[in-house]
């Protein structure tokens, strides 16, 4: 989405995908998605992909800016990598509805670490309503997106 609204930016966009499952991560390694719904064509992102039999194969273009790293959000997150810089914007959907709000809060607490003070962080509808979003270390910008909160204020 973002290189298709600031083609300047291609060259500079890092992804990271994460998951616990290499199963799920070999299969996003292939970029295919089983779409075969007409709105997919019309969609301003189409360009994107190429069409396939069994659906949408993402352009090369998209899967070279992605670094596919399994993680369990059990464990500490780790400092090397991927991990060194700051996070501009976390995609954070449908991983804390699995989690005990003790759980949610020492991940949120990680992920407050490797986001941008500027940063946001995108999470799943209803991983929006859990309650360690509400303990001062995000602040809800609007919908599913939050900001972190300073580090004195999350204090």
């Amino acid at each position: 989405m973002l290189l298709a609204l600031s083609p300047k930016l291609a060259d500079r966009v890092e992804i990271v995908a994460t998951d616990w499952s290499n199963d799920a991560l070999t299969q996003a390694r292939k970029g295919l998605y089983i779409c075969q719904t007409p709105e997919m064509q019309q969609d301003p992102w189409v360009h994107f992909f190429k069409k396939m039999d069994t659906g949408w194969q993402i352009s090369n273009r998209i899967k070279d800016r992605v670094t596919f790293r399994s993680l369990n959000l059990a464990d500490p997150l780790p400092r090397e990598g991927v991990f060194e810089k700051p996070f501009d914007v976390i995609f954070f959907r449908s991983v804390m509805i699995y989690f005990s709000e003790d759980r949610t809060r020492k991940v949120l607490a990680q992920l407050h670490q490797i986001i941008r003070p500027d940063g946001y962080l995108v999470v799943g509808q209803l991983d929006s309503k859990m309650k360690g979003l509400s303990d001062g270390q995000f602040s809800h910008k609007q919908g599913c997106i939050f900001t972190p909160c300073s580090l004195a204020s999350a204090a």
